[in-house]
């Protein structure tokens, strides 16, 4: 048995040829865990339960509670807020301007995808979606300004994904197998981009020349460090640390 969308299904399966067959629906709808205010944590588990005797036991939906939405705004230095025309309210995890300024890259989510989206702020021409089918988030322009790279999952695999604009083609993943966050590029073409293994995050700087990537650790210490980001002028990396689980998280920045 399992959820899809609230609804549950139970499927025949032969232990011997080890084939699964048609699922049908049983009922619903069953609360499941398709939304959450943490985008990060959206696990899909279901409330529901068999025992060992077949009874099944659930807890009734709503199976996608309501995301929480917002809208895409600019604020000036005297603070009046003005409204993106032609965006409307969306679910928007991670926002980054590309390096002209004219085009405004945004992690979308829904209940069934989470995608990269596109606000021209050159024309004010509305949003649109560029990659969708999957799950992606924190956008980073590529300094070239026609590429994006994004924390990426695809097929069961986690890493960093790498996407040319008005490109037919899927993106190709590259750096596998790896929780990554990426978050600017360094002068001498580095991607900068937090890595998380086991329960501890690190900094790491990625060559990518050739379709090759090597990680080099650029912050690994005893503590731990996220959220790394380049100054303008690139002298200086701003950064979150602390040294234990269950300590704050402070920051701290380094010239590079």
């Amino acid at each position: 048995v399992f959820l899809r969308v609230g609804t549950l299904f139970a499927a025949p399966f032969d232990p011997e040829r080890l084939t699964v067959g048609t699922p049908e629906p049983l009922l619903g709808p069953v609360a499941q865990s398709l939304t959450n205010d943490d985008g990060t944590d959206i696990t899909g588990a279901g409330q529901y339960a068999v025992s060992s005797a077949g009874t099944l036991a659930w807890l009734p939906g709503p199976p996608t509670p309501p995301l929480a939405t917002g809208a895409l705004v600019t604020v000036d230095r005297k603070g009046k807020v003005t409204r993106l025309a032609g965006a409307p309210d969306k679910s928007y995890l991670g926002l980054r301007l590309s390096p002209d300024g004219r085009q405004l890259a945004a992690a979308v989510r829904d209940v069934d995808d989470f995608g990269l989206w596109l606000y021209d702020v050159e024309r004010g021409a509305g949003l649109s979606p560029e990659l969708q089918g999957g799950e992606m988030w924190c956008p980073r322009w590529h300094p070239d300004g026609r590429r994006l790279v994004f924390d990426w999952l695809h097929d069961g695999t986690t890493g960093l994904g790498i996407h040319t604009l008005g490109d037919t083609h899927p993106p190709r993943m590259l750096v596998k197998a790896g929780s990554y966050v990426p978050s600017s590029f360094m002068s001498d073409g580095r991607l900068l981009s937090d890595r998380f293994v086991g329960s501890r995050w690190g900094i790491v700087a990625i060559t990518h020349a050739d379709g090759n990537p090597n990680v080099t650790p650029l912050l690994e210490t005893d503590a731990q460090e996220r959220a790394a980001d380049l100054s303008h002028d690139g002298r200086w990396l701003a950064y979150e640390a602390k040294a234990r689980r269950g300590d704050r998280w402070e920051d701290y920045q380094v010239w590079i």
